[in-house]
C-alpha cells in the first residue's frame, strides 16, 4: 500500500469524496491502531464526519496474515472503503508493531491499489466514545473499573475522529440553496402551545429556522465555545444530550427517572450547573409531533417558575426526524460499548429509551450544519 502525507491523502482521496452525496455511494475511510494487546477498527460515516467503533482484535488470537486480511477485505465491501488512516502515538511516523502489521496485511490480501496515512490521537476525538461508555456505565450501574478497561480498544476511533476533523475544516460548502420566507417545511413548522404559565418570565421558544439565524448560524460558522441541550420528556425519562465542542454530534448526558425526580427545584438545579458546566446557549427539546406535548411542556413551565432560564431560548424538533447518519453513529458506539463490557443485547432498547434526547438533537445539528456548510441563503 502506498503511504501518503495527511495533507496529500486529503487532496488525493478524502477531497473530493467527501463531497459526493448519499445516492452516490461516497467512500468511507478505515482506521486501524496497533496497541499491545489489541488491533483496534474503526469507520467513518458516509459524511465522513464522524467516526465509530467497530472491532477490537486480540492480538493474542488473531493471525494478521489470513484472518485480519481477509476481515478488511469483507469491510472494505461492507462499508465502500477508499482508503486507510493508521493511528500513531506521538509522531506521525510509525512504530515497528505497526510496520510489521501493514506489511503482513498487504502480504495476505490484494490491498496494493489502496493508500493509507497517519494521525495522532486527540483528546477530542476520544469525546463521544467517552460520554457515551461514561452514559451507559452510569445508568447500568457498571462498575468503573470494568468500564474503564475497555479504552484501550477504541484508540481507532480516536484517531479517525481527530483525523477527521482536521480535514473537514479544509472542506468549504459550494453549493448554494434558498428558503424563501414562508415556504419552510415540516421541520421548521413546530409551534408552541399556549401555556397557564405565560405570565411568569418564559424562556423565549424560535422556530427552527429562527434559532439557526439568531442564535446558532454565528457558532457554527466562527466555531464558538457554545453548546446546544438537547431534552425530551419520555414515559419513564427526562433525557438530556448535549452538543460536542464543534456543535456537530449529539452525545447523550443524563436519563432522569420520571419517577423519581422533582420535576420542579431538582431539575432546575440540574439545568444550572450543565449550563455552566458545557456552555450552554440554548435547548432542542424532541417531541413526537410538530407541537410540544402537556409534560414537555408542564416541564418548561415549571423551570421558568423563578426566571432562572429567561435569557435562554429554546427551538422544537421533532423526533422522527432525523437521519441515517445519526442512527449508525450512535448505534454503533453502543453496540460496540456493550459487546466489550460483555452484556447482554437486549440491553440495547433499555439504553436507547433513555436516550431520545440524543436522536432530536442529533437531527437539529444535521440540518442546521448542512444549512452552513451549503451556504443556503435564509
Amino acid at each position: 500500500m502506498e503511504y501518503l502525507e495527511p495533507l496529500d491523502f486529503y487532496e488525493k482521496i478524502f477531497k473530493d469524496n467527501s463531497k459526493k452525496k448519499y445516492h452516490q455511494k461516497p467512500g468511507r475511510l478505515l482506521c486501524f491502531d496497533v496497541s499491545v494487546k489489541y488491533v483496534s477498527l474503526a469507520v467513518s460515516d458516509w459524511k465522513n464526519k464522524t467516526a465509530v467503533p467497530l472491532r477490537a482484535l486480540d492480538r493474542q488470537e488473531i493471525s494478521p496474515t489470513s484472518n485480519v486480511a481477509d476481515l478488511f477485505q469483507s469491510l472494505i465491501s461492507e462499508y465502500n472503503i477508499v482508503g486507510f488512516v493508521v493511528g500513531t502515538r506521538n509522531t506521525n511516523s510509525i512504530d515497528a508493531e505497526t510496520q510489521i502489521f501493514i506489511a503482513d496485511l498487504c502480504e495476505a490480501g490484494n490491498f496494493r491499489e489502496f493508500k493509507y496515512s497517519t494521525c495522532i490521537a486527540s483528546e477530542n476525538g476520544e469525546f463521544i466514545f467517552k460520554q457515551i461508555l461514561n452514559f451507559v456505565s452510569e445508568n447500568l450501574k457498571l462498575s468503573l473499573p470494568r468500564a474503564q478497561n475497555i479504552m484501550e480498544k477504541p484508540y481507532a476511533v480516536c484517531a479517525l475522529q481527530t483525523y477527521l476533523d482536521d480535514m473537514n475544516k479544509m472542506l468549504d460548502g459550494s453549493n448554494k440553496k434558498s428558503i424563501r420566507s414562508g415556504t419552510s417545511t415540516m421541520p421548521f413548522d413546530a409551534t408552541r402551545p399556549s401555556s397557564s404559565y405565560d405570565t411568569v418570565p418564559q424562556m423565549e421558544c424560535l422556530m427552527p429556522l429562527n434559532f439557526y439565524k439568531e442564535i446558532f448560524k454565528d457558532i457554527l460558522r466562527n466555531g464558538y465555545d457554545w453548546r446546544l441541550l438537547g431534552l425530551h420528556v419520555g414515559e419513564k425519562y427526562v433525557s438530556l444530550s448535549v452538543s460536542d465542542w464543534k456543535n456537530k454530534t449529539a452525545v447523550p448526558l443524563r436519563a432522569l427517572d420520571r419517577q423519581e425526580i422533582n420535576l420542579t427545584s431538582n431539575v432546575a438545579d440540574l439545568f444550572q450547573s450543565l449550563i455552566y458546566e458545557h456552555n450552554i446557549v440554548g435547548f432542542v427539546i424532541g417531541t413526537s409531533r410538530a407541537s410540544i406535548d402537556a409534560p414537555t411542556q408542564n416541564l418548561i413551565d415549571n423551570l421558568c417558575k423563578d426566571g432562572k432560564f429567561k435569557v435562554l431560548k429554546y427551538t422544537i424538533w421533532d423526533c422522527s426526524i432525523t437521519s441515517k447518519h445519526a442512527e449508525f453513529v450512535f448505534n454503533r458506539h453502543l453496540e460496540f460499548i456493550l459487546e466489550n463490557l460483555n452484556q447482554p443485547e437486549n440491553l440495547n432498547r433499555t439504553v436507547m429509551e433513555m436516550c431520545y434526547a440524543v436522536p432530536a438533537l442529533q437531527g437539529y445539528l444535521d440540518i442546521t450544519n448542512k444549512m452552513l456548510e451549503e451556504d443556503w441563503n435564509i
